[in-house]
């Protein structure tokens, strides 16, 4: 059975927040808000750790430590609070206690301490199924479509993806399964969620996933800075009819304090089970949080909110060998049937790719436009670059009008060889252009 812990506090959000955490960890959780009230849980039933806040109405956490003593002096403490004076610290330590932490602590640090305290293995990360968490079960269990991709590899000799129940990165690489293991572990997440990845991760497709998972959900709903405020929450939740609302904040960096404070607001009820809706927040950042918080562009109060839950999406250049996968599996969605052969996958694996799956798509899209066959060579994707180049982009095509409408060009031409079923004749008669604008990338119109 997983190991019970007393939260003492008299803050009700960081109350909430710090049962999240444990929770989230594997841990039960019982949280009260006096000291009197957690002396009255601990005979109801007993606990394996204390975690105490030092400045409470009524009783202090040091005399709350002091009662807990007498009764149990073996029980381990964590003393949490918003500035201690040396001598306090030295004083608490006297009296048995574990650990100290100043608020906003480091939460990976405090999980770490308790799994100190307790005495525990690493805390094993987590899988929830059907609504229910679960510690330290296998977090690859087969299922139907794992076993065919498994046996399609067989017969095709193309390696087959990572295993995993929703398809986040179909990916072989120490660093992908990693991350993988990592994202199932989140997926029954209950409030909030940080994702964080370079310019160009396709977010999108994480955030989609992880409400996959959920068949109780709807697409989730996606607000920026420019559009965020309570009214739009609560028409978010209003579309939704009932059905628990994933809110997605991009840029969450950029958020305003007013802003900041909707969204406390907005979820107080969520977080008290007083609200008529079911919600939970995914906040997209280019960097950890902690980072952000040393940069002073996350505060405290927005510091504690975000909780634990941060998943770190790998920049592709630190999984180019998974990028054929990854390649071939966007491709897939662009031109069914259409393959990348060696040549290509050398080529994409030497770029950069410095945006990440969004220069990967856009080098996908435009390859696709110059391929007649049923393979993209090396040549396809060095043909786009020639053409960037003529045209004065250095060969990267980084002006942002130019690079629009090679994408616009790209997506018409592709569209029009799904739709002729790959016959160059008949999609150039619908776009009224040279049929080898399909073959060469030349690319000009014939009117």
């Amino acid at each position: 059975m997983s190991k019970q812990i007393l939260i003492v506090d008299d803050e009700p959000q960081f109350n909430v927040l710090l049962s999240e955490v444990y929770r989230q960890a594997g841990y039960r959780v019982t949280a009260v808000g006096t000291a009197v009230e957690g002396l009255a849980a601990l005979q109801r039933e007993p606990v394996d750790l204390i975690v105490t806040d030092y400045r409470m109405p009524g009783m202090t956490g040091l005399e709350f430590i002091q009662e807990v003593r007498a009764k149990d002096p073996g029980i381990p403490i964590i003393m949490v609070s918003g500035y201690l004076e040396s001598s306090t610290v030295r004083e608490l330590i006297a009296n048995g206690v574990g650990g100290v932490f100043s608020k906003p602590m480091n939460v990976f640090s405090l999980l770490s301490k308790t799994s100190e305290l307790l005495g525990d293995a690493p805390a094993p990360e987590k899988t929830v199924e059907n609504g229910a968490s679960r510690s330290g079960d296998t977090l690859y269990a087969e299922d139907t479509r794992e076993r065919e991709d498994r046996a399609d590899s067989q017969k095709s000799g193309r390696p087959p993806r990572a295993p995993h129940a929703f398809w986040l990165f179909p990916g072989n690489s120490p660093q992908s399964e990693a991350f993988v293991r990592k994202a199932k572990g989140f997926t029954g997440f209950s409030r909030t969620l940080s994702l964080v990845g370079e310019a160009g991760t396709d977010f999108e497709r994480l955030c989609d996933a992880f409400v996959a998972a959920d068949r109780r959900e709807a697409p989730p709903v996606y607000l920026s800075p420019a559009d965020l405020s309570r009214a739009a929450l609560n028409e978010a939740v209003r579309k939704r009819r009932g059905a628990r609302t994933t809110v997605v904040v991009r840029e969450a960096e950029n958020l305003t304090e007013p802003q900041r404070g909707d969204l406390y607001a907005w979820m107080e009820g969520v977080d008290k089970g007083t609200a008529e809706f079911e919600a939970r927040l995914i906040f997209l950042f280019p960097k950890p949080v902690d980072n952000l918080y040393d940069e002073g562009v996350v505060d405290e109060d927005f510091y504690v909110f975000l909780g634990a839950n941060e998943l770190v999406v790998p920049p592709l250049r630190a999984i180019r060998e998974d990028i054929e996968l990854l390649a071939q599996d966007r491709l897939g969605t662009m031109v069914p049937g259409l393959v990348l052969d060696d040549s290509a996958v050398a080529f994409l694996r030497d770029l950069p790719l410095a945006r990440n799956e969004a220069e990967l798509d856009e080098r996908l899209r435009a390859a696709v436009a110059c391929c007649s066959g049923a393979r993209l060579s090396r040549g396809h994707f060095e043909a786009v670059d020639v053409a960037d180049s003529a045209a004065g982009g250095g060969g990267t095509g980084t002006g942002p009008l130019e690079q629009m409408l090679k994408r616009r060009r790209a997506e018409m031409l592709s569209a029009a060889m799904i739709l002729s079923g790959g016959d160059a004749e008949r999609a150039s008669q619908w776009l009224k252009i040279k049929p080898d604008a399909f073959g060469s990338g030349d690319g000009k119109d014939e009117k």
